[in-house]
């Protein structure tokens, strides 16, 4: 799944909801919250302060502690007594991100939240979710609260963080369904051994090798040694190995074989943790670490047993062996009288297996054929890099000779496709420009943004005509002319579709049917009907006619699939129950002979559907297209977009025909195919943001 949004959101919400989502941001979240509180900017975020709860107003105490003003942080303060710990949690620790005095009593106290084994062990005998939650909570975020307290001295932090390591390890040695982290434990060591705190540990029981690696942590912090990727690391500098055993040697009393065994367990830190979880003794971890059995994997871990106990299930097997024998020559001779009838039987099978091999031969010949025709080499006709961020929306002039990209770097640009070469570059933005349509008269052309505003602009000179100032949030790939290039539908994140003049950007018509923000729109060929496609949580497709606003069809197959109706792809989602909740439409493409509507949801839901009735053509999950896709001009194809290639569909046929595999260096973002169906053009993401003009073949 492509998460496009952290291109264009500002650096204080992307802050926020990394924090609060544990840094893996989906697009569904983003749009969830501006459904229910309308937008991602000062104003909403403090709305969703004071009148939500939950995640929202978890989101928007991060979101404003980050924002650039400086009263923000004061509507915090009242959370730091908050009765729901999740409150106290996250409003303590972005005051202590911005190291005000009044959070660190509050991080203390908190580093013992939601340790107590006594609550947790009700909490789940009585099902308490909400309890459940708010523990999960403290869990996720101590690491971080501890690290908030370096610079905080206080008499009693240290006691606190030794009953905090105690807690924990209670814990972890009673159930793994109480505990659920190991990282705490680390940077709680590491704090202590900052704070010269050697031997706070000595009455806990910890196995020998946990109270192993404890130990090198210890050392790490005097040290002021910070571990990488997330307090994961192995010692294996000379330099620092030697400083770390002469410190275990001169603290705890060490020879040199037992400070060199403190850094084998270290370094195998996560096998020796699966290995107690999967129930090994400490004993059986000890052989495996000084054998070297350690594996990374940790089901490779849990299989892997020692050489003494290899031994013994090897007698026990010999003498199994010896039993199996000689019941195997009683047994032999009734076999044969046996055999004698099962000869015949094997015969008539062989005959049959010989005609389903001839069958099976037969379609593997036909799945290699149509596998070659599959595969295309890859032909890019032309790059254009003229962009420096993700691009966001591609469109071709009526003539094919030219197109115009939009991208995250607030630029509009058009350019050659057949030299690459820059002709109009439109700077009128101040966000990123999300989408862009270029008029059939082939002399306008409309882009929108996160900005909020719709800018008319001229092809030739990239002077603007209209400016459209009507919406209240972010204008999401919805942006499309009628086919008389008149009248321009857009859709917003503010929940409604609007149909206004071109030429004078007066309104004609205000849709709000949906019930949420609305990422995508298109119109009939004919001119007649519109549809338009929802985000998060409502992600219901709408067609309905451009002169009355009536709605003619809600297409329901991307709302929550109680059902289960929904193809579901069980390589991709683990969970069938997260993969059938509301699927976000990611685009929506009317086919040019107005039969057909073509779209694609965020969870790789793909779907062809009949525009007056809302039968289904094809409709399948796969783990490959979820962002866009593209009719060619006589719909008999369609080009889809997955990862950074190209498939290219059979609509009737029902089937990828062939596909362009590596058309962009990073994510594909945006898809259009050339008015004679010739070309197709690409664009996406990366360090180097560029369009690719892609030649396609259909007939060869």
């Amino acid at each position: 799944m492509i998460d496009k949004y952290t291109y264009c959101v500002k650096d204080y919400v992307e802050s926020a909801f990394e924090l609060l989502y544990t840094y893996a941001v989906k697009d569904e979240e983003y749009e969830k919250f501006v459904s229910r509180w309308g937008g991602l900017d000062y104003e909403h975020f403090t709305r969703a302060l004071e009148l939500g709860s939950g995640d929202d107003r978890l989101c928007a105490m991060v979101a404003l502690g980050a924002y650039e003003k400086i009263d923000a942080t004061k509507q915090l303060i009242p959370f730091l007594q908050s009765k729901k710990v999740s409150e106290r949690l996250v409003s303590t620790i972005v005051l202590g991100r911005k190291q005000d005095e009044r959070a660190y009593p509050v991080l203390e106290k908190l580093l013992l939240e939601g340790l107590s084994l006594n609550e947790r062990t009700k909490t789940l005998e009585r099902n308490d979710y909400d309890a459940i939650d708010e523990w999960l909570y403290c869990d996720l975020y101590r690491p971080l609260v501890i690290e908030l307290l370096e610079p905080w001295s206080s008499p009693t932090l240290i006691e606190t963080m030794t009953q905090a390591v105690e807690k924990l390890w209670q814990l972890e040695k009673t159930s793994s369904r109480l505990h659920i982290e190991g990282e705490a434990t680390d940077v709680l060591c590491y704090a202590l051994g900052q704070r010269g705190a050697f031997h706070a540990l000595d009455h806990i029981d910890f196995i020998p090798s946990y109270r192993a690696i404890a130990l090198v942590y210890m050392a790490l912090g005097f040290f002021q040694v910070k571990p990488r990727d997330e307090w994961k690391i192995k010692v294996t500098d000379k330099i620092l190995s030697e400083r770390i055993q002469r410190f275990l040697i001169a603290e705890f009393g060490q020879n040199n074989d037992e400070a060199q065994a403190c850094l084998d367990y270290f370094n195998n830190e996560s096998s020796v943790r699966s290995a107690y979880k999967a129930s090994l003794t400490d004993e059986q971890i000890a052989r495996l670490v000084d054998k070297h059995f350690i594996m990374e994997h940790e089901l490779n871990l849990v299989h892997t047993i020692s050489e003494e106990e290899e031994e013994e299930e090897e007698e026990e097997e010999e003498e199994e062996e010896e039993e199996e024998e000689e019941e195997e020559e009683e047994e032999e001779e009734e076999e044969e009288e046996e055999e004698e009838e099962e000869e015949e039987e094997e015969e008539e099978e062989e005959e049959e297996e010989e005609e389903e091999e001839e069958e099976e031969e037969e379609e593997e010949e036909e799945e290699e054929e149509e596998e070659k025709i599959a595969q295309r080499d890859l032909e890019c006709v032309v790059r254009y890099e003229g962009h420096t961020s993700a691009i966001w929306s591609l469109a071709w002039s009526p003539s094919g000779d030219q197109i115009v990209s939009s991208g995250a770097d607030k630029t509009a640009q058009i350019w050659s496709w057949k030299t690459g070469q820059s002709l109009v570059r439109f700077h009128e933005h101040t966000e990123c420009v999300t989408a862009v349509a270029w008029s059939p008269d082939g002399k306008w052309i409309a882009s929108g943004g996160s900005d909020n505003t719709v800018f008319i602009w001229s092809t030739q000179s990239g002077e603007v005509k209209t400016v459209y100032r009507e919406h209240r949030g972010w204008i999401c790939r919805g942006l499309a002319w009628s086919p008389d290039s008149q009248w321009v539908t857009s859709a917003s994140w503010d929940g409604t579709v609007h149909v206004w003049n071109a030429m004078t950007g007066a309104l004609r018509m205000c849709y709000r049917g949906h019930q949420g923000i609305i990422t995508s729109v298109a119109w009939s060929p004919d001119g007649t009907q519109i549809v338009s496609g929802g985000g998060s949580p409502e992600c219901s497709v709408h067609v309905w006619n451009a002169f009355t606003g009536e709605c003619t069809i809600v297409y329901k197959t991307y709302m929550e699939d109680t059902a289960g109706v929904r193809p579901f792809f069980p390589e991709m989602f683990y969970d069938e129950q997260e993969a059938r909740r509301p699927d976000s439409l990611r685009s929506i493409v009317w086919s040019p002979d107005g039969q057909w509507i073509a779209s694609v949801g965020y969870k790789f839901t793909f779907r062809v559907w009949n525009a007056k009735t809302g039968e289904d053509l094809i409709a399948i999950a796969q783990d490959r297209t979820d962002e866009v896709v593209a009719w060619s001009p006589d719909s008999q194809y369609l080009a889809a977009g997955y990862w950074n290639g190209v498939d290219i569909w059979s609509i009737f046929e029902k089937k990828i025909i062939f596909n362009y595999p590596s058309v962009i260096s990073s994510s594909l973002l945006a898809l259009n195919w050339s008015p004679d169906g010739k070309m197709i053009v690409a664009g996406g993401k990366g360090k180097r943001s560029n369009n690719c003009v892609l030649r396609v073949d259909i007939n060869s």
